[in-house]
């Protein structure tokens, strides 16, 4: 496995969408998984990150989205891999804003729609929490 990733991922890049709706932001969970995630993914060869973020975005969540400016960056440990990864988080919307979300089982199980008033007590990885501190600041 880690040889075909060499070959399809770009970097060791976690890119986010925080994905806003009337003011809140989207959340996804895996199956079994113990945190909330923002939904995104990893740049394939070829990819810019705009492009890859729709890909994975429609391929988890079933939707079209229009991304944003990237607005939070850290570097991270990844959970399952151990290995140090740039975490980017943009801003993104739904490109239909009536076109409704449905989880892909294989990538989520879960969604939620997280308040402002939710950020500190959400069971969330902390750089999330961190992202999401960041995009309400930013949008009050």
């Amino acid at each position: 496995m880690a040889q075909d990733e060499d070959k399809h991922f770009v970097g060791k890049v976690a890119h986010k969408a925080a994905i806003e709706k009337d003011g809140k932001v989207l959340l996804a969970k895996g199956d079994g998984d113990e945190f909330w995630d923002i939904p995104g993914g990893r740049i394939n060869s070829g990819e810019k990150p705009a492009q890859a973020l729709k890909r994975e975005i429609k391929e988890e969540l079933g939707v079209d989205i229009e991304v944003g400016k990237p607005f939070f960056a850290d570097l991270i440990i990844s959970t399952k891999t151990k290995e140090e990864r740039y975490f980017i988080c943009f801003y993104a919307k739904v490109a239909d804003g009536q076109e409704p979300c449905s989880v892909d089982p294989e990538e989520s199980a879960e969604l939620y729609w997280v308040s402002s008033d939710e950020v500190e007590t959400i069971k969330i990885y902390e750089v999330c929490r961190e992202a999401l501190r960041a995009f309400f600041s930013e949008n009050k």
